[in-house]
Formats: C-alpha cells, sequence, structure tokens
C-alpha cells in the first residue's frame, strides 16, 4: 500500500525529531560534562584493562563489564583522560535520547510526546555514570516493541541481544528486559507461548554463556552474583574511599573502590589479598569512619594494610569525611617536606 504524502512528511519530522534530539543531548552533556567520585569506580577498572588485567579475572567486578569495556576502549581510543570519558558519556547519552524518542513515537505516533520523552532525560540530568541505564533500557523498550508490532524470529533474537547488552552493562538491567522480552514471547507471535517463550530464553542464554563461563572460571557465577546483589541493594561507605584520587594520579590503587560486603567472605579476602600483595599499590585510603568496621568486616585484609602501610595523615574530603591516607613503609623516603613533614621521594622512585 503506497505511504500518503503526509505520512512522508510526518517520518520525515520523527526522523528530523529523532536526530536532533540525540545531537543536541549529546552537546548537552559533553558541555555540561563533569565528573563526581563514584563516577571514577569504573574508571579505575577501565585504566586497569589498558595495563592488561580483566574484570573478574584480575579484579573485582560486581556486574558491569560492558561499561568497564567501554570506558576502556574509549581510552583506548582517545587517549588516557577524561575527554575521552566525556565523548563516551555525552555520545551515550545522545543514543539514548534519540532511542527514547523513536520508541515513544512508535508506540504513539506523536511528535510532541516523543520530543517531550527525550526532554525529559535531558532534565532529569542523570549521573554520567549512569548512562547505561537510560541507553540499555531505550534500546530494550524499542526491541520489545518491535517485535509486538512484528513477532518473527529474528525480532526475537534482537530481543535477546538488547536484553544481553542490559546484562552486561548491569546485570539487574538485563532482568528487566529480559522480563519484559519474555512477557512478549508469550503473549505474540507464532506457534504456542510455551515454545516461544523457551526460545526466547534459550536465546538469551545463549548469548550471555560465554560471559558466564568466564565469570565461573575465575570467581563462581554463585559468589559473582551475591556480590552483585549486595552491590544494588546496599549504598554503604567505601573502604577504600576516593577512586579519583588514583585514576588522576595514574597510580595503582591499593584494592580499588571496593564496598565492605565485597571483603566479608574468606575466599573473597583471600582473593584480595593476593591481588593487594601482586600490586604492591604505594599508597591507601580509608575513611575514618568506616577504619573499625573495616576491621570487623575484613581482618585478613585489614591485617595486610596494617602491616604494609603506614599511616600518614587524615584529611577531610568535601568538608565532612576524613580520610586516612597510608603510605606503603617499603618506599624510600630521600627528606621530609618543612612544613608538612610529609615525605619525599626522588624523582627516579619506581612505582610497582
Amino acid at each position: 500500500m503506497p505511504t500518503s504524502r503526509g505520512e512522508t512528511r510526518r517520518r520525515r519530522a520523527a526522523a528530523a525529531l529523532i536526530v536532533v534530539s540525540g545531537l543536541a543531548t549529546a552537546a548537552f552533556r559533553f558541555l555540561a560534562a563533569s565528573f563526581n567520585n563514584d563516577h571514577f569506580v569504573h574508571l579505575i577498572a577501565a585504566r586497569q584493562m589498558l595495563s592488561g588485567d580483566w574484570p573478574t579475572r584480575d579484579f573485582l567486578d560486581v556486574g558491569r563489564p560492558l561499561l568497564i569495556v567501554a570506558s576502556a576502549g574509549a581510552q583506548w581510543l582517545l587517549g588516557p583522560t577524561l575527554f575521552a570519558e566525556a565523548i563516551l558519556v555525552s555520545i551515550a547519552f545522545g543514543l539514548a535520547a534519540a532511542l527514547t524518542a523513536l520508541v515513544v513515537w512508535v508506540i504513539t505516533r506523536s511528535l510532541w510526546a516523543a520530543g517531550a520523552a527525550a526532554l525529559i532525560e535531558v532534565v532529569a540530568f542523570p549521573r554520567t555514570y549512569a548512562f547505561p541505564k537510560l541507553l540499555a533500557l531505550a534500546l530494550g523498550l524499542l526491541v520489545i516493541v518491535q517485535y509486538i508490532r512484528t513477532p518473527t524470529w529474528t525480532r526475537q533474537l534482537l530481543m535477546a541481544v538488547g536484553t544481553a547488552v542490559g546484562f552486561l552493562f548491569r546485570h539487574d538491567l538485563g532482568l528487566y528486559i529480559g522480563i519484559g522480552g519474555l512477557l512478549a514471547s508469550l503473549v505474540s507471535g507464532p506457534r504456542t507461548a510455551l515454545v516461544r517463550g523457551a526460545r526466547f530464553a534459550a536465546l538469551c542464554l545463549a548469548l550471555v554463556a560465554p560471559y558466564l563461563a568466564y565469570v565461573h572460571v575465575h570467581a563462581g557465577l554463585p559468589n559473582h552474583f551475591a556480590l552483585g546483589a549486595g552491590q544494588y541493594e546496599s549504598e554503604e561507605g567505601y573502604v577504600w574511599p576516593n577512586p579519583e584520587v588514583a585514576y588522576l594520579a595514574q597510580r595503582p590503587f591499593a584494592g580499588g573502590a571496593y564496598e565492605r560486603y565485597n571483603f566479608r567472605s574468606l575466599p573473597n579476602q583471600r582473593r584480595v589479598l593476593s591481588w593487594l600483595r601482586a600490586e604492591r599499590a604505594p599508597f591507601a585510603l580509608i575513611p575514618s569512619a568506616s577504619a573499625r568496621e573495616f576491621e570487623n568486616d575484613a581482618p585478613l585484609v585489614a591485617a595486610y594494610v596494617q602491616q604494609r602501610y603506614a599511616p600518614l595523615t587524615e584529611v577531610p574530603v568535601d568538608g565532612e569525611e576524613r580520610v586516612v591516607i597510608l603510605l606503603d613503609r617499603t618506599l624510600p623516603i630521600v627528606s621530609r617536606d618543612d612544613e608538612t613533614g610529609w615525605p619525599c621521594f626522588t624523582a627516579h622512585t619506581s612505582w610497582p
């Protein structure tokens, strides 16, 4: 059936709106780019990847490997600077806005509704590290809607791909998209609902199976998902805070930015202890308020830190929290600053 001239104009207007929404959002987020401390949690992991380490195998990852890989890729392509991360984040938010406008237009055929949906994402101004929530969920919703409109095997495969992408960005995002895709499979398409649902589940499992096998070999799936559940259910203070310092200093960071519950089990403590010994990080940071909890929750790691590192000073952070800076006892000190008493090192000090 030929498309009417009016419908053609509407489609062109919708395409223009989608493109403008994406470009304007990307430009705005780039110009307004700023990174708070939490963004550096995964950025440190990305820097570790550029040094040859891999998530889960070499450092703890609580379920966001694609976020780490994306940042590492940006750093590899554009250089190890925050400019690269600003480009990545702005493009991701731009794509999320464009996909949101597209899916709303597909559902409502309203340019006003599509534009308003994209504008809401801009006005909400989510934090920079939250772009996977917008991007993955917009992509997931789009492929689900497209499948419901035309329930073919190919579009069911695209739903599974969207689920896998969300899962690799953040495991809970994959769960949300997967539930939506499963419900769409049960209510739409040829053959029986049970066959459609089973096929969708099999496609999702096949796509994420290599990653699950990798995780199981290096960490064990039960342990990995237990860590991820703790990450998303609680926002407790970091035992190893201020990852921004480690990123900007471009030095290994003693333990990364792992939260309390990541240390509690003995197997986890042994893994982290082994990793710390291999990294030989020159300094460590511990919030004063969490020092006692650190000793109670991670006695093996705490004992190593006390043996390896000597307290240097305690400084305020953001005018409220206080953080203890600890220094590797084995570093050669050549002198001390007259005013602060802090140790000084030669320009040829070899950092591990």
